[in-house]
């Protein structure tokens, strides 16, 4: 009973960010956020899915970055983006946090087979999924990144994502710096 209502504590957290986050119409609570926290968390909560696929996750920061931004927002754009790069990964997923004068840099790498070029182009839009792909037989509603994308513009960022040389897919999360 304790893990149903904790459950259901979970989702209705998620349905109230994904309220607040996706109505353009409301206001955000933008205050100073320890991104280097919230990225410690979501690779943690991570974790556990990583390991049963055999998936190491792990967290490269120069050290504590902050950012002006509504925490449970930027959170969940971190939870997707691991979502996805654990999903697709073969062994190997990083979280590369980096800062200048200009801009915080958020970028998810994993060492899967890469992003369709097909799907590139509508990656960050509601319901774009890719063919086939490494879901192991769950569906998927192509909803996580395009979440990622409304939280990335309502905080002055952007999100893209590039197929390094090495192979795999690097998602970057670009937020303004503080």
């Amino acid at each position: 009973m304790d893990g149903l209502v904790a459950d259901a504590d979970r989702l209705a957290t998620i349905l109230e960010d994904l309220l607040l986050t996706a109505d353009p119409r409301g206001e955000m609570p933008l205050r100073p956020v320890a991104l280097t926290e919230l990225a410690e968390q979501a690779v943690s909560a991570a974790r556990p899915a990583a390991e049963r696929q055999g998936v190491s996750v792990r967290l490269e920061a120069p050290g504590p970055i902050e950012v002006i931004g509504f925490d449970a927002g930027l959170l969940r754009a971190l939870n997707a983006l691991l979502d996805n790069a654990v999903r697709h990964a073969r062994a190997d997923v990083r979280v590369v946090l980096s800062t200048d004068a200009r801009s915080t840099l958020v970028q998810v790498v994993d060492d899967g087979p890469g992003i369709d070029p097909a799907i590139l182009p509508t990656l960050f839009k509601r319901f774009a999924s890719a063919p086939g792909g490494t879901d192991r037989g769950t569906r998927r509603y192509g909803l996580g990144l395009a979440l990622v994308s409304e939280i990335a513009a309502r905080h002055g960022g952007s999100v893209s994502a590039r197929r390094p040389d090495a192979g795999g897919t690097a998602l970057r999360l670009v937020l303004p710096a503080r």
